[in-house]
């Protein structure tokens, strides 16, 4: 895999993980949690922000940022003391209903910006009010939304149009990594790309068995599909989702 190395930047971001230990359905453990991380260094990612699951209308934002505080503390327990990754903060907001235009959601989106991952509901079709939330969410509060896994929905999977629809309403799509692996998710993935409705790649990494980061092996897929540029200009996408001046980045977890 020597020739996906041209491709991989110097800040090279994994915007989607759930590494943070106890939170969801991602990482259990906070020894779990150090195994995703170095997975991540070997395979060059320079830049990680957490963005465990949150459902605003089923639970407090005030006790979510809580429980994230907690579990970032935790992790930082875990690690010994030298340098190593940039973690970020943020989330993986489930949106099923509008969000509330006076509730400040600033806290759930990546650390020292306005940019937020939004996940739509697992529904084979997707209503017009599921994309008018999208963009009532960015006229309401400025927030930059990023569709999370757009190629794994079931609604875009029978409809590939509503992912045209999610980028008119201003959101930007994701895709996994690992979903290059797969042959009909490829297939969709390199439609969209066709047509220019994909902005970042993450690793949406969960465990280190099951659902571990795959970047190597899934860019290797991406590079001999597409050519080194379009992949390499997927990852350097991913730096302009960090804040503009890096003393705003907070962790760095050692290693």
């Amino acid at each position: 895999m020597e020739n996906i190395r041209t491709v991989i930047p110097n800040e090279f971001v994994d915007p989607h993980t759930h590494i943070l230990p106890g939170m969801d359905d991602g990482a259990k453990t906070p020894n779990d949690s150090v195994k995703l991380l170095n997975m991540l260094k070997r395979e060059g990612v320079t830049t990680v922000v957490l963005t465990p699951h949150f459902d605003c209308i089923r639970g407090s934002l005030e006790s979510f940022v809580r429980r994230r505080r907690r579990a970032l503390e935790e992790l930082k327990q875990a690690m010994g003391p030298q340098g190593g990754l940039c973690l970020l903060t943020g989330c993986e907001l489930y949106m099923d209903a509008p969000v509330d235009p006076f509730l400040d959601i600033t806290p759930l989106c990546f650390e020292g910006t306005r940019n937020l991952l939004v996940e739509l509901p697992w529904s084979k079709k997707w209503s017009a009010a599921m994309i008018e939330n999208i963009y009532q969410l960015s006229c309401n509060q400025n927030i930059r939304p990023i569709l999370a896994h757009c190629e794994r929905y079931p609604a875009v999977q029978r409809d590939p149009r509503l992912a045209y629809a999610a980028v008119e309403a201003g959101c930007r799509l994701q895709v996994n990594i690992a979903s290059l692996l797969d042959k009909g998710r490829k297939k969709l993935i390199l439609r969209l790309l066709d047509q220019g409705l994909i902005s970042f790649l993450a690793s949406d990494c969960h465990d280190p068995v099951v659902r571990p980061p795959m970047w190597p092996a899934g860019l290797q897929a991406l590079t001999e599909a597409v050519g080194p540029g379009p992949a390499a200009q997927l990852l350097q996408n991913g730096g302009g989702l960090l804040p503009h001046n890096g003393s705003e980045r907070a962790h760095e977890v050692p290693f």
